[in-house]
């Protein structure tokens, strides 16, 4: 549509000073132009950004004659709105992804965190278990609870069982 529009330059306008000033089909190529620029790579938009200033100059050569298309700024201004434009693409990949980078590094650092917590909460639970255990069973044998001595013996080689297993260490 834009390509039309701007070849189509000598339908909308037959002031030969037309390009002194901003006119609609200038606004439409620009706005194209940064568009396109913005929005897709290079080996995209630097094609169609050439075909809009091709265009553009075709259309005023319909107006005023090629030999004066070389004094229309537009189409020059087209490359340096197409340049600024890519540029601003460029840049705002470029932050996006460290951005992304950012996220990914602060996500696992996260986990790390929570499993570690995890870790440590469960060999809390396990050592206060450990401790809970063997210190009921000295509790009651020191209390003379009416308890067998079967059962005392056999809680307290468990109790042994596990406190000669050296330093508790939690599963992988």
């Amino acid at each position: 549509l834009t390509l039309a529009v701007c070849a189509a330059l000598p339908l909308l306008t037959a002031d030969p000073a037309f390009y002194l000033t901003n006119s609609a089909p200038q606004a439409i190529a620009g706005t194209a132009v940064v568009s396109v620029a913005v929005s897709f790579p290079i080996r995209v938009s630097l094609p169609v950004c050439v075909a809009i200033a091709v265009s553009y100059a075709y259309g005023a050569a319909g107006v005023i004659g090629w030999e004066r298309t070389g004094s229309v700024m537009a189409v020059y201004f087209f490359a340096v709105q197409w340049s600024v434009s890519a540029l601003i693409r460029n840049m705002l990949l470029r932050v996006a992804s460290a951005v992304d980078r950012a996220r990914e590094i602060r996500v696992a650092a996260e986990l790390g965190s929570r499993v570690d917590r995890a870790v440590m909460d469960f060999e809390r639970e396990q050592l206060a278990l450990l401790h809970d255990t063997a210190a009921s069973t000295l509790l009651m044998v020191g209390q003379g609870a009416p308890l067998p001595a079967k059962r005392i013996a056999q809680q307290a080689r468990r109790d042994l069982q596990l406190l000669r297993g050296g330093a508790w260490r939690p599963a992988a």
